[in-house]
């Protein structure tokens, strides 16, 4: 097996890239907050650059799709959201992937802080207070399309909101917050220390605008990592019981699979 810098993509992304250029879209992407356009990303694997959206900027769109796609294959939240369709390895891929891609897509039209590290190694985007979802075309986003008739999908995705509004509702009443929608790094340079970059160049403007953060650890490594940038867990939730293990699997003790809600108040 190749592997390193100069291996060969694998076919489904190879896949998802021609068939991405074949239907290019042409989406004006709103200023994000928090940002500072950097035009060449660096490589440099310590630099964490803060993206804004520019006209048809699809390129890095599909970049941190990528990214988010490679890093969650194994998340258990992950996995029990998308397991339905998990029967079939290439729509599986290719689902997952421009799920990613289309979440990426969305948050960047939400007003979201997009942020890189290591040229697309490590991705986080995170919503801003009081930015009320937006609703947009259809086809747009292309989220609406990629999930249409995928009924089991919808049913454990919207498990999750219906789990998770009253939770943040119990923690945050009406306090604004930034939230940290997804946060992930390749698992080839997992151990490196870049989501911890990603998380503290995030946190320092948050801090500068006096803002409370929340999120959901997903894994007790990153619930670990967050409690050490001054995070606090205000509950452990365990959903889907019935439907999937701990590691979001549909076999074993289906016991759910559990996340923990944190909370970080302005330093």
């Amino acid at each position: 097996r190749v592997s390193g810098a100069n291996a060969p993509l694998p076919d489904y992304i190879l896949h998802f890239r021609l068939m991405h250029c074949l239907n290019e879209c042409h989406l004006t992407i709103h200023s994000m907050t928090l940002a500072l356009l950097i035009e060449n990303p660096p490589t440099n694997m310590e630099q964490v650059t803060l993206l804004i959206g520019k006209e048809n900027d699809e390129e890095r769109i599909v970049k941190a799709g990528e990214c988010l796609y490679e890093s969650f294959l194994d998340d258990s939240v992950s996995r029990f959201i998308h397991w339905p369709i998990r029967n079939d390895v290439e729509k599986d891929n290719l689902f997952r992937i421009n799920f990613h891609t289309c979440t990426i897509r969305d948050g960047v039209l939400n007003e979201g802080a997009l942020l890189e590290v290591g040229g697309f190694q490590g991705v986080a985007i995170w919503y801003p207070p009081n930015e009320s979802h937006k609703e947009f075309p259809s086809g747009y986003t292309k989220m609406d399309e990629l999930v249409k008739g995928e009924d089991e999908y919808n049913r454990r995705s919207e498990m999750y909101s219906l789990v998770m509004e009253p939770v943040k509702k119990k923690h945050l009443g009406d306090t604004p917050y930034w939230y940290l929608y997804l946060i992930g790094v390749r698992p080839q340079s997992q151990g490196k220390g870049l989501g911890r970059l990603l998380m503290e160049k995030a946190l320092d403007k948050v801090d500068e605008s006096g803002s409370t953060a929340w999120l959901e650890a997903t894994s007790e490594g990153s619930m670990l990592l967050y409690k050490k940038l001054g995070f606090k867990v205000v509950e452990e939730v365990r959903f889907g019981k019935g439907d999937g293990n701990e590691r979001g699997a549909d076999d074993g003790d289906l016991v759910g699979v559990k996340l923990w809600a944190m909370i970080r108040k302005p330093k």
